[in-house]
C-alpha cells in the first residue's frame, strides 16, 4: 500500500501466491473504516471489538469514508454474472453493511434479485460469536433471525434461519422472500457441508 499498490492488486497477489483458485475481491481500492459510537466516545470497530471486547454501550456506527469510495475493479460484475450469490451469516452491520454501503454495490445486489439467498448469522436472539445482535439493535432492528431477513430486505429471494428458530419462519415468509429452516449451528465440518451443499442447491 505504500508503494502505492491498489488493495485490490494486493489481494490477488497473495491468493496467487497462496494457489487459492477463487478469484477475492475486497469492497474497494479507497480507504474506508468502521468506527463504533459508544457512550464513550468513537472507537474504530477493532478497538471497540478487540481491546474494549465489545463492552461499551453501542449507540450508532460509522462507515467513515464510504461516500466517496468506488466498487474495486470486478466487483460489480462479479456480481452481475455470478449464477447466484450467498449472503453468509456475517455481521450483517460491519461485515456486509459496509460492503453494501460501497455504492453501486446495493443497486448491482438489487439487480440480482432472484438470485440471493443469506443465512442468519443470528439464533434465538444472539450471535455465536461477535456483537452482531448489540450492533443490530443500535441500528434499529431486533436481534434475531427476523431482524436480519428485514435488515437485508428486498435484496433477497430466499433466507436461511435455524431449526430453533423455526417459530420465526412464517413472518419472514410475509416479507415476500422464500424462507428454509437448517441447522446452522456449524459446529464441524459435516454440518458445514451439509449447509453449504442446502443453500447451492437453493440457488
Amino acid at each position: 500500500l505504500r508503494h502505492g499498490w491498489p488493495l485490490s492488486a494486493i489481494t490477488d497477489e497473495i491468493r496467487r501466491a497462496l494457489g487459492v483458485v477463487p478469484h477475492i475481491l475486497p469492497m474497494t481500492d479507497q480507504r474506508a473504516e468502521t468506527k463504533i459510537v459508544t457512550g464513550e466516545g468513537v472507537l474504530h470497530f477493532q478497538e471497540y471489538l478487540v481491546q474494549r471486547r465489545n463492552e461499551p454501550a453501542v449507540q450508532g456506527v460509522i462507515y467513515e469514508g464510504i461516500e466517496v469510495a468506488r466498487p474495486a475493479p470486478g466487483v460489480c460484475e462479479a456480481i452481475r454474472t455470478a449464477d447466484g450469490i450467498i449472503i453468509p451469516p456475517s455481521n450483517p452491520i460491519v461485515s456486509i453493511g459496509t460492503i453494501l454501503a460501497v455504492p453501486g454495490v446495493r443497486q448491482a445486489l438489487a439487480a440480482r434479485r432472484g438470485r440471493v439467498v443469506a443465512v442468519s448469522p443470528i439464533v434465538q436472539g444472539a450471535t455465536l460469536k461477535g456483537p452482531a445482535d448489540k450492533l443490530m439493535v443500535a441500528s434499529g432492528y431486533e436481534a434475531s433471525a427476523l431482524g436480519v431477513a428485514r435488515y437485508y430486505g428486498a435484496l433477497l429471494d430466499a433466507f436461511v434461519l435455524d431449526t430453533l428458530d423455526q417459530p420465526l419462519a412464517e413472518s419472514a415468509r410475509h416479507l415476500d422472500i422464500g424462507v428454509r429452516v437448517l441447522n446452522t449451528i456449524m459446529s464441524g465440518p459435516a454440518e458445514r457441508c451439509a449447509l453449504a451443499q442446502a443453500v447451492v442447491e437453493m440457488l
